[in-house]
């Protein structure tokens, strides 16, 4: 219920974390019962379901929580403002800051930088910058704000 409710009350713009926690979940809930239907159960249980509606039900079930899953992992990790350009000393930007959460899991955002090291040999311009969120300028401020 959660999961259906959130999203329509306000549609979020990064990703929800906590629905992706409860979407994967449900997908080893969906994986384990799954094989449990498959497996020979004990002979003696009181609860045997009509194969097809709970087949039906089950597939439809899984098909929403990886069209679920699929869509949380492919938002963005952080509000951006168009594409990454070069700084004024001609250094990249953090391309994690443009990733979306399964290239940000997976590290995929790191291609072009794997890349460009098989070519030739990395020189500092060729490596991107820190995230926004990680330089020490900000967390400076945000450490003295505590204080």
């Amino acid at each position: 219920m959660y999961a259906t409710l959130k999203p329509l009350g306000k549609p979020p713009v990064l990703p929800p974390y906590s629905l992706l926690a409860i979407y994967l979940s449900n997908l080893l809930a969906n994986f384990v019962t799954f094989y449990l239907s498959v497996v020979p159960g004990p002979v003696n249980s009181s609860f045997t379901p009509n194969p097809l509606r709970f087949n039906l039900w089950a597939i439809a079930h899984t098909s929403l929580n990886i069209i679920g899953t699929a869509l949380v992992l492919n938002m963005p990790t952080r509000i951006t403002t168009g594409p990454p350009v070069k700084n004024a000393d001609g250094v990249n930007p953090a391309l994690d800051d443009w990733s979306t959460v399964a290239q940000w899991m997976s590290f995929s955002w790191l291609d072009p930088l794997i890349a460009q090291g098989k070519k030739m040999a990395l020189e500092e311009p060729d490596v991107w910058q820190l995230a926004r969120n990680l330089r020490s300028r900000l967390i400076l401020n945000k450490f003295m704000a505590i204080k």
